[in-house]
């Protein structure tokens, strides 16, 4: 048996040249948490890529350390709001979430917080943010128990 796969295009160095002279006036650097949420304050949310949500919310927790918890608070909530209309980053934030209860990968405490808070306002007719919420519920109750027994001796 003989397999045929279809000739593969022979990358050229010159065109490879000038498509990377042509992006690298378009290069803005790498996203910041900044950029995301003033785009977000402009109502520009359908124009942010997920690459700015992926740097947004993978440099949410440092970002987080240098402002108050009220400031840290009022971008995740406003992450989640721009979730409710942005679904990559719904699912991304979910997953986020799930990974935190699973398997203890941490994110932002400000993230988990105001899901905590705001997911049945923000979401009230999706099943899989309830089905989370739920787990985020079981989790607290379990860690409060293991709280309480660890300081009654």
């Amino acid at each position: 048996m003989t397999l045929n796969f279809p000739q593969t295009y022979k990358p050229r160095p010159h065109e490879l040249s000038t498509v990377a002279s042509e992006l690298k006036a378009e290069f803005r650097g790498v996203p910041t948490v900044d950029s995301v949420l003033t785009r977000i304050a402009e109502n520009e949310t359908d124009l942010i890529t997920c690459l700015e949500w992926f740097c947004c919310v993978k440099g949410k927790s440092e970002w987080d350390k240098t402002k108050c918890v009220e400031v840290a608070n009022d971008s995740s909530l406003e992450l989640w709001k721009a979730a409710k209309k942005v679904k990559w980053l719904k699912n991304y934030l979910l997953r986020s979430l799930l990974l935190n209860f699973a398997l203890e990968v941490k994110i932002t405490d400000s993230l988990l917080k105001t899901f905590n808070l705001y997911h049945s306002s923000l979401f009230a007719n999706d099943r899989l943010v309830k089905s989370i919420g739920s787990i985020s519920r079981g989790k607290r109750k379990k860690e409060g128990k293991q709280g309480r027994r660890n300081t009654v001796k």
